[in-house]
């Protein structure tokens, strides 16, 4: 299955999940946000939507 627009608003959520779990600061989940925001535009939409997690749940986990 191939990745769709509505998977890059998928990936902002889960970013902001896996943000809230891993830290109570503010600032690190804004981090996180805004550094999976930037990978947002580079998604090739030809991959799975779980590929294109995995870029998320790593950076979260940093």
């Amino acid at each position: 299955m191939k990745a769709s627009e509505e998977c890059l608003v998928c990936m902002l959520k889960q970013a902001l999940n896996t943000a809230r779990v891993a830290t109570r600061n503010t600032a690190e989940r804004r981090e996180i946000l805004n550094r999976v925001a930037a990978l947002l535009p580079g998604m090739r939409l030809e991959q799975t939507p779980a590929s294109l997690s995995m870029d998320v749940y790593r950076i979260a986990g940093e």
